[in-house]
């Protein structure tokens, strides 16, 4: 009766659905689809079609079928709800999805019986073919409130999506009953030959058994209504409306399975066949494959055939289902990870089908999202009522409505108490008013309360959190509560590891990461273990990270002795870059950069020794192993001073050897004492070092309350300033006010006083060994910067330690807040940098603007990335390697043009001074103590002449104003002449 509805149907179904069913049709689809309502006077079952459609409903463009009411239950006794009609029918009609298949259809009807006869909700039933689509017509909240029915193999799409991440879907439990897909073999068969085990796989593998069902390819191929065959071209699948499996021969028995559509459960008996090498092959009959298997039943021939329960046809008739066997190594899985190649040795399994709403209904109907979590059908009872629409006849509404009244005992219990006036509300609910009521809701997704008898709406869930609903509040990643329950806001804590949540949603009870525990998951588990590196590691003995630290520190300090004078300020401003680019990305660095040289890069940079190491490099916990922090940058100047004493022994004991080391030195280093090469170098070192010295200190005073308890960050087991704690941390105090303090206050004590007598030589080229080493020393502190920025160097050092303490203090800041705190900062470090230059030379005049713009950028990338979770790795590292590129491109130039180091200067014209030029070059060179005859310098017609005593010659420079003509337009030489290093060639 049903089938021969069909095709009447067969035009609104593919207008509504023809898209998603192709792309992944389910299973059950277009078996039972519905005809117009019987008339009222032909009605079999205890209700009767209602005259009019439903009220209220959202306006839709979608041309789905609207399905007529059937009212049933006329009892006296609502439960309470006889006096809420004023209530249910202020509110739009809730919109439940009738999928086209019986039992959804059943089960969509008795939860249309309880919601209108019992609760008086309107109600509007809406015709869609179910299956994949199920999940976006629920997420939209639009058009489906609710589906009674969903079979996991179908929702596997939209499951993860729409119901884990968006949660604008709620999954509202089992219906009861199970559904499976199989092939079938009549029952009588199966007892008529026990011995032949008809109804277990293996018999497709016996002779006997074989030969009792029809052969393969023995069945007329069934066409469409175009001609074409129900199947064709299906990439291992079926050809010319038949499967063959690849080891068919035609001289072997083989018997052929009857089959629907190829889209119906694709692939599963395909790839069974070929994994367990069965003796058969798949006949596709489209519609009329039920036709078939009748005429067959009522025959008795045995056949073989697919079809799934529930369903009137298995339900009204006696067939067996075929066992394969078990899944024991989710064989299944497997399959389904690449169904049209895997091999399926395993039977299919069992789907336990639930219910599923929109978030909408859950917030908007709160008791009737209640009943549909309640409602629980068993096997029996929908089998009965399918046999009634099968056997006798009946619409679905019928069926549904006979036991709907025959069993008031089950679903009275499905009934949800009818809202009352509230004046408290249990926790995982909230108190609102609605339509004159003070009712009790459940906080849905996004909201949570904790509290008992609360008088207030759910809470808003906090950015650290991820609320499901309820009273749930799970952790985001990088972010630790406790395990004690507030009653009224949880305490969310950032983690100073990655430790906390690595899945990013994570419960109370399970948020540090395996081998972690403790408060912010600081700890190692293992009592036995320390952490390094965000690392728990064994440690019998210092690791191999120690000694090359040590090794590596002791080569890094011998370089920078060796660094020219004139590229120190390069290198100083390099490492301040790459210091702050890891102060901007954080915790985040690896995960940020996806890669952990590029981590390790930026590690070395900032003098990370934990952030460095690879295993244990001392058994050292808590405050203990904070102060190691301290470590490598104090090992540099450790480096240093043994470097001084041991060129110090060399220079007053071996005496002879002092010329031939110092002809092995290269030529910068020559003409200065030991003293002052060794005070630059510590010079330079303090500059690089001050950060990592800034950090490690603040770390070390880094107190935060966590449960009412003031403790340090890094060590949370630790109380500050208890005994363990007070001394290290009296040091991190000196520390700071030693590198904070002292140093550039006594820095700029010297400078105010050469300044005031006189004494500030900008002068670069009259170095020389037989200068008094006081003079030297002070040169040291002022010489990378122009004459009227001498005062520059304690001013970047008060921009450093500015800079660690404004990360340090917003590190513990909602993300919005950090972002524009640093954006400020670097903002003004850029206007300055802008408007102030105060190098001696243009190339680091550049790179110090363009450090600054790489940081803005690089922030507002990170931002960026952790808004819209879009992976920016690589625009990261083209970023923070920019400026370095840049400037290692442009000294090329500079000194390929042979002004490598020409000044910069904001005042002074470009034309030359010769008159000066010479004064100054015979002053160096009586400093120097040269016994040549001093050359002339002429400046005539743009050329710069050398003459000697002993010949005159034009300097194969040039012309200089052509040079100078190269340069940027704001480049302004003081002293041109000087900077072009003119020797006397001709000796």
């Amino acid at each position: 009766m049903l089938w021969r509805r069909r095709f009447r149907q067969l035009v609104i179904f593919l207008t509504a659905a023809a898209a998603a069913v192709a792309a992944a049709p389910c299973v059950r689809c277009s078996v039972t689809l519905f005809g117009p309502p019987p008339a009222i006077s032909n009605n079999k079952g205890g209700g009767s079609w209602r005259s009019q459609k439903p009220t209220r409903l959202a306006d839709s463009d979608d041309p789905v079928q609207i399905l007529p009411n059937y009212q049933c239950y006329n009892g006296s006794n609502k439960y309470g709800w006889e006096h809420y009609g004023a209530y249910v029918s202020s509110k739009r009609a809730i919109a439940i999805e009738v999928d086209e298949w019986d039992s959804a259809t059943l089960a969509s009807r008795i939860l249309e019986f309880a919601l209108t006869d019992v609760m008086g909700y309107n109600v509007a039933l809406l015709d869609y073919p179910g299956g994949t689509m199920s999940g976006d017509l629920l997420a939209k909240g639009e058009k489906v409130d609710v589906a009674m029915e969903l079979w996991v193999s179908d929702a596997g799409i939209w499951y993860e999506k729409h119901v884990r991440e968006e949660r604008s879907v709620i999954d509202l439990g089992g219906i009861g009953y199970t559904g499976r897909i199989g092939l079938y073999v009549p029952t009588w068969i199966t007892d008529a030959r026990p011995e032949l085990a008809l109804d277990f796989w293996r018999f497709l593998h016996n002779a006997e058994a074989l030969s009792l069902f029809p052969q393969a390819v023995t069945t007329a191929l069934e066409m469409d209504s175009a001609g074409n065959y129900i199947c064709d071209a299906v990439p291992n699948g079926c050809q010319q409306g038949v499967y063959l499996p690849t080891f068919f021969s035609e001289n072997s028995s083989f018997v052929q399975i009857w089959y629907s559509w190829a889209e119906y459960s694709p692939y599963v008996y395909e790839r069974t066949i070929e994994g367990l090498k069965l003796n058969a092959t798949i006949q596709y009959l489209g519609n009329v494959e039920r036709d078939y298997v009748d005429r067959a039943l009522k025959d008795g021939t045995p056949v073989i055939f697919y079809s799934w329960k529930p369903s009137t046809f298995v339900a009204s008739r006696n067939v067996s289902r075929i066992m394969f066997p078990d899944d024991k190594d989710s064989g299944f899985l497997k399959f389904s990870r690449d169904k049209q190649n895997n091999l399926l040795t395993v039977d299919i399994p069992s789907e336990v089908l639930f219910k599923a709403s929109s978030a909408n209904f859950q917030r908007e109907y709160p008791e009737a999202t209640t009943l549909v979590s309640n409602i629980n059908i068993n096997d029996e009872d929908i089998n009965s009522m399918l046999r009634q629409v099968e056997v006798n006849g009946a619409e679905h509404a019928e069926a549904a409505c006979n036991w709907f009244l025959a069993n008031e005992q089950i679903w009275k219990g499905w009934i949800p108490s009818p809202p009352k006036t509230y004046t408290t509300c249990p926790a995982g609910t909230g108190l609102y008013q609605m339509e004159g009521l003070s009712v009790c809701l459940n906080c849905e997704a996004g909201f949570y309360n904790y509290k008992e008898n609360t008088t207030e709406g759910c809470n808003i869930c906090p950015d650290q959190a991820i609320c499901p609903g309820g009273a749930v509040v799970n952790v985001k990643s990088g972010i630790w509560r406790s395990a004690i329950v507030n009653t009224t806001v949880p305490d969310f804590y950032p983690c100073p590891y990655d430790s906390c949540c690595p899945s990013g949603n994570c419960t109370v009870d399970h948020i540090c990461e395996e081998g972690f525990a403790g408060i912010l998951c600081a700890q190692c588990a293992d009592p036995e273990h320390y952490l390094w590196n965000q690392k728990c590691h064994s440690c019998e003995k210092p690791g191999t990270s120690l000694y090359l630290m040590i090794g590596g520190s002791l080569l890094a300090t011998i370089g920078v002795v060796f660094i020219p004078r004139k590229e120190v300020p390069t290198i100083e401003l390099l490492f301040f870059y790459f210091q702050v680019i890891n102060l901007i990305l954080g915790a985040s660095l690896e995960e940020i950069l996806g890669s952990k040289g590029l981590h390790t890069f930026l590690e070395v940079a900032s003098l990370n020794a934990d952030g460095l190491v690879f295993d244990c490099p001392a058994p050292l916990k808590g405050v203990q192993r904070q102060m190691f922090r301290f470590f490598l940058p104090a090992i540099f100047f450790f480096h240093l001073g043994l470097l001084y004493f041991v060129l110090l022994l060399v220079r007053v004991f071996v005496t002879q050897a002092n010329e031939k080391i110092a002809n092995l030195l290269p030529g910068h280093m020559r003409q200065q004492s030991l003293e002052v090469l060794l005070f630059r170098a510590s010079k330079t070192i303090f500059t690089f070092t001050l950060m990592p010295f800034i950090e490690a200190s603040l770390a070390l005073l880094d107190c935060r309350h966590i449960e009412q308890t003031s403790v340090l960050f890094y060590v949370p087991t630790e109380v500050c300033f208890s005994n363990e704690h007070v001394g290290p941390g009296a040091f991190a105090i000196l520390v700071l006010f030693l590198f904070l303090g002292v140093a550039p206050l006594s820095m700029s004590i010297v400078l105010f006083r050469l300044w005031r007598e006189k004494k500030i030589d900008v002068d670069e080229d009259c170095d020389s060994n037989e200068q008094a080493v006081l003079p030297q020393l002070h040169k040291s502190l002022y010489e990378n910067f122009r004459g009227d920025y001498f005062f520059m160097e304690p001013i970047f050092i008060w921009e450093k330690g500015l800079v660690v303490m404004i990360f340090s203090f917003f590190g513990n800041q909602a993300e919005m807040s950090q972002t524009i705190a640093f954006i400020v900062l670097f903002s003004a470090l850029c206007l300055a940098r802008v408007y102030i230059q105060p190098f001696n030379e243009v190339i680091e005049a550049y790179l110090n603007r363009e450090i600054c713009l790489g940081w803005l950028i690089v922030l507002v990338i990170r931002y960026a990335m952790s808004q819209t979770k879009v992976v920016l790795a690589p625009l990261v590292a083209i970023v923070m390697f920019l400026p370095a590129a840049l400037h290692v491109g442009r000294w090329i130039n500079f000194k390929a043009l042979d002004y490598t180091h020409f000044p910069v200067s904001q005042e002074e014209d470009l034309e030359p001074n010769a008159e000066e030029a010479n004064d100054r070059f015979a002053e160096c060179q009586f400093l120097k103590g040269s016994t040549a005859s001093v050359p002339t310098i002429i400046l005539a017609s743009g050329e710069l002449a050398v003459v000697s005593d002993s010949q005159m010659d034009f300097s194969p420079r040039r012309d200089l104003s052509r040079k100078l003509s190269r340069a940027p337009s704001k480049l302004k030489a003081r002293r041109s002449i000087e900077r072009l290093n003119v020797r006397d060639d001709s000796n």
